[in-house]
């Protein structure tokens, strides 16, 4: 690459991004709920800008290591706030539809932001931090402005024989920690995409803006998807449909680098499975 890093450096570096990414999420969740909803965002969200500059500045390889690990431990801590803020904000009957939407938000600016980097990545690779810093900071400024605390007042003390809620609580659930394990036995394979895909078609020749328009097959396909996928699964047993589409769509992830020109054959197959199994998470967890 440009700073001469080989590919396990460059994967050492996407893995200290998952790494501060667990953290940083696991740390959100709890200052979301202790801290509150708007300044654990708000925290992130500047945090995140900051640090995205940074990144693009950093050209020793130790350098980039932490700030890697400190992008991914604030870019990700925003998740459980926003997502508890639209617990909070949305009615039960339309949660569901609240976070579909979101969803279908995600990945439309997903496939923007996939091409233009791409395109961006043409002309400087510097180009691409700073305005991804810079959206970031306009997202926090917006938040600082507009969103106000959403958090719940705290209820009165339980009785002394009530259990604890907390971390502990949660991991001594056995049901969900084996839920944990499979997700990031899942997880490990779908973001490949990320990090072996690159390496992949950069072998074969082909340019980031090729990779940007290769991912954001994905993010369009699933935007198109979210128009029918809810009516596809409606009145289904939606605890059934979750393994089968996880189970489908690992096969077809680790197939996904078969070859030459199977990029965009590979994401229309994944999408479809994606859709069906995050529409059933969704209602399950209703």
């Amino acid at each position: 690459g440009e700073r001469g890093f080989t590919q396990s450096q460059a994967g050492l570096v996407i893995g200290m991004y998952g790494i501060g990414g667990a953290l940083g999420t696991t740390a959100g969740g709890v200052l979301t709920d202790r801290w509150g909803r708007r300044p654990t965002m708000l925290t992130a969200q500047f945090g995140a800008a900051t640090l995205m500059l940074a990144l693009g500045f950093a050209h020793g390889y130790w350098q980039i290591l932490v700030t890697t690990f400190l992008l991914g431990l604030f870019a990700e801590a925003v998740r459980p706030a926003f997502s508890a803020m639209m617990v909070d904000v949305v009615p039960d009957s339309d949660r569901v539809r609240a976070f579909s939407l979101n969803y279908w938000a995600i990945n439309l600016g997903f496939a923007l932001a996939a091409i233009g980097a791409g395109l961006a990545a043409k002309v400087d690779y510097l180009l691409l931090f700073v305005i991804d810093a810079g959206t970031t900071g306009i997202t926090a400024i917006i938040s600082l402005i507009f969103l106000a605390e959403t958090r719940p007042d705290r209820p009165a003390p339980a009785a002394a024989t009530a259990p604890a809620g907390g971390l502990g609580t949660v991991l001594r659930d056995r049901a969900f920690v084996t839920y944990l394990l499979i997700s990031l036995g899942t997880i490990a394979v779908i973001m490949q995409h990320m990090s072996t895909l690159p390496i992949a078609m950069t072998a074969d020749g082909l340019s980031a803006a090729t990779f940007g328009w290769v991912v954001a097959v994905n993010g369009v396909l699933i935007v198109l998807g979210q128009l029918f996928i809810p009516k596809l699964i409606e009145g289904r047993d939606h605890a059934e449909l979750v393994p089968l589409a996880r189970r489908r769509l690992s096969r077809h992830q680790t197939r996904r680098l078969d070859g030459p020109g199977q990029s965009r054959q590979r994401a229309e197959e994944d999408v479809e499975h994606d859709l069906i199994a995050r529409h059933a998470h969704a209602r399950v967890a209703r």
